[in-house]
């Protein structure tokens, strides 16, 4: 999913990344899930890092369920809400990889 083009798409697809970088790491949404149900349990399993994982939730919510505009701010604010994500969460396996 690209994370560039229609502020609304990199929203969501920022998103989509979030969760399959959770479900990496234990925490994998239920069909059933609704955002803040997802968002409540993530937290719960949670030691740090919970405002990027809010705050991109949030911005989901507005660019799925709303008409309003979604623009570039929101859209950097998603890819980098993703990114603290995948940094708070990466393990020094993880590290070393990205460094290869």
């Amino acid at each position: 999913l690209p994370l560039e083009g229609d502020p609304r798409q990199v929203v969501l697809a920022a998103y989509v990344r979030m969760t399959a970088v959770l479900a990496d790491h234990g925490i994998a949404r239920r069909p059933s899930d609704t955002p803040l149900e997802y968002l409540t349990r993530a937290l719960g399993e949670l030691d740090a890092g919970v405002e990027p994982i809010e705050r991109l939730t949030r911005l989901m919510e507005v660019a799925m369920f709303s008409t309003h505009t979604v623009d570039t701010t929101m859209a950097g604010e998603a890819v980098a809400s993703f990114r603290a994500v995948r940094e708070l969460l990466a393990s020094p396996a993880d590290d070393d990889d990205r460094q290869e």
